[in-house]
């Protein structure tokens, strides 16, 4: 965890400036595993501790608490794998085969990541690819920069990484977490690389400014905002550093969507790949939990092109198309039940008798099954 110190004001002047031509959306949004547990009576108010939930359901909810905040956005996760640091029971790798695949049934992307210390990055990508090849939503691979010392060239050394990582899949991304755009290594010549910011530690206008900076700094390169760090829960002179008397995200209503749309606002490019992060799963300290509670889709994963019936959904003013594959267009109400379950198509939803498929994602072979 990185540490921000821009002055309330000039946070306020980084907003202003972003406000012209903001982001439009993102395109990643989710968790973290190992998320992080608020503990006030343990003395650990200021960093939290990290948690480990008691179930892949569990992980399940945390993904998509989140993700639903930005409906259209991909859900994903970047999962810890590997030695831990400060983690005194890391999960086992049979918890993490568990969880993974659960998660992976559901749709949500994965993003395998390590703090490999003195450890050889490229030997531990070939370890952990390896292991997890068969997620069909296995998407890429990082390394949190707080607990890795480049080897030489920052450049090359990223670019052996990737390499690596690509000689399984073209298409799996590498990212680098760390709270300086300094710290990043240049794009490869697929331009692909996804650049995490993990300031903490200010009011939340100054951690706004900090990673909109470092956003703005990179573009176009994708860039990710990780944060909702215990530490900056807090009210008043709660926090690790006293200097100023502020409240933290404790005091929002709904801390997700707010902090994200703030982002969003002061992000200059409106093309840039951009993706969220929450770190703080539980509090102890306010009512705060992401285990419970979210609308999660079912998806059914299809290995090759589904020759069966599947819908294609139309917006029609107040209606909604859906088109059947090999069947005539219906024609239904914007609200209604599919055999007494609701169900959301493009912020809609819409009624089919019999079995169906919803094709959700033109690069994923997920699909939503209808009963």
């Amino acid at each position: 965890m990185g540490s921000c110190s821009l002055r309330y004001a000039a946070a306020m002047v980084m907003l202003a400036a972003g406000l012209g031509s903001a982001a439009t959306a993102f395109k990643w949004t989710g968790g973290k595993q190992p998320g992080k547990l608020t503990t006030p009576k343990t003395g650990q108010v200021n960093i939290g501790e990290f948690i480990n939930l008691a179930s892949k359901e569990e992980w399940g909810q945390v993904v998509f608490n989140i993700a639903n905040k930005y409906p259209g956005s991909k859900p994903w996760i970047t999962w810890g794998v590997g030695t831990w640091p400060e983690h005194s029971q890391p999960i086992t790798d049979a918890q993490s085969d568990e969880a993974l695949k659960y998660l992976d049934d559901l749709g949500v992307q994965i993003f395998l990541e390590v703090r490999p210390g003195s450890a050889n990055v490229v030997s531990l990508i070939d370890t952990y690819v390896k292991r997890y090849s068969s997620l069909k939503n296995l998407r890429g691979f990082g390394v949190d920069l707080e607990f890795y010392t480049w080897k030489g060239n920052k450049d090359a050394d990223a670019k052996l990484m990737d390499d690596k990582l690509k000689s399984f899949n073209p298409d799996y991304r590498m990212f680098f977490k760390h709270w300086e755009a300094t710290n990043m290594p240049k794009n490869n010549a697929k331009g692909d690389m996804i650049y995490f910011a993990t300031s903490s530690e200010d009011a939340i206008p100054g951690i706004i400014a900090g990673h909109s900076k470092f956003a703005n700094t990179l573009a176009p390169s994708a860039v990710a905002f990780q944060i909702g760090y215990p530490a900056d829960e807090p009210l008043k002179g709660g926090h690790v550093h006293f200097s100023t008397d502020y409240d933290g995200w404790g005091k929002m209503q709904d801390p997700i969507k707010e902090w994200g749309d703030g982002l969003l606002k002061a992000v200059t490019s409106n093309t840039q790949e951009l993706g969220f992060v929450w770190v703080t799963v539980k509090s102890e300290r306010i009512p705060w939990d992401l285990t419970k509670g979210a609308n999660i889709p079912t998806f059914v994963a299809v290995s090759k092109p589904f020759q069966g019936r599947f819908l294609r959904v139309e917006r029609n003013g107040s209606r909604l198309t859906l088109r059947l594959g090999g069947g005539a267009d219906i024609i239904v109400p914007a609200a209604a039940d599919i055999m007494g379950r609701k169900v959301t198509i493009a912020n809609a939803t819409g009624p089919a008798g019999g079995r169906y498929y919803l094709q959700v994602g033109g690069e994923t072979a997920a699909w939503t099954e209808f009963r």
